[in-house]
């Protein structure tokens, strides 16, 4: 579980970064264009389960599941 921050490694394949609790409700989005690690400040979100979809410009898109402590 992390509690403030969340480094997400390896993504320069997508442009984009949206971050979803788990009922489909969006909290954030980044443009992550041409970045290859980002830190994610997950200070603001409840305790719980979220979900992070990284977005390739083509549409296609990996998800991330992870706990906020």
């Amino acid at each position: 579980p992390a509690t403030a921050y969340l480094h997400v490694d390896n993504c320069s394949a997508f442009a984009l970064l949206k971050v979803y609790n788990v009922f489909g409700t969006l909290n954030q989005t980044i443009n992550i264009e041409q970045k290859n690690n980002i830190q994610l400040s997950i200070e603001s979100l409840s305790p719980g389960m979220y979900f992070i979809e990284l977005i390739k410009e083509t549409g296609e898109s990996k998800i991330i599941r992870f706990q906020k402590k």
